[in-house]
């Protein structure tokens, strides 16, 4: 298990991710083609949605990593261009806790990625590939 892994699982899911009591509807199966003729739909880029529904908003995820201070660089990349990458790849909104904000008791900072179940385990890998694994 990796230890900078922390998920906040959601107050109630089904397989499709509905947090309510009535399933949600599977999502459609992947086609290719241009939008319109069998690709992804409109407003969507790669597959993924760039508009990811809010934290806590029905299908939405939200996993936390702890992450030590001196690996955050690799992370954001200079001027924030590495973590702009991984959002615009992935459709996640990643947020990194600011500099002396700390999970308490340590020098590890807070990773937050939120988005559909499959945006945010994209960025999710894609975030744990900056880490050095120890």
């Amino acid at each position: 298990p990796d230890p900078y892994y922390h998920q906040q699982p959601p107050p109630y899911s089904d397989p499709f991710g509905s947090p309510y009591g009535q399933p949600s509807r599977p999502p459609p199966p992947a086609q290719g083609g241009p939008p319109g003729f069998g690709g992804p739909p409109p407003g969507r880029v790669g597959g993924f949605d760039p508009y990811p529904p809010a934290a806590g908003a029905p299908g939405s995820v939200t996993y936390q990593l702890h992450v030590p201070d001196h690996v955050v660089p690799a992370v954001l990349g200079r001027g924030g261009q590495v973590i702009k990458e991984m959002m615009d790849q992935s459709g996640a909104v990643i947020k990194v806790s600011q500099k002396g904000d700390y999970v308490p008791g340590t020098n590890n900072r807070i990773i937050s990625i939120t988005g559909s179940h499959n945006a945010a385990s994209f960025a999710h890998q894609l975030v744990s590939a900056k880490i050095p694994q120890m």
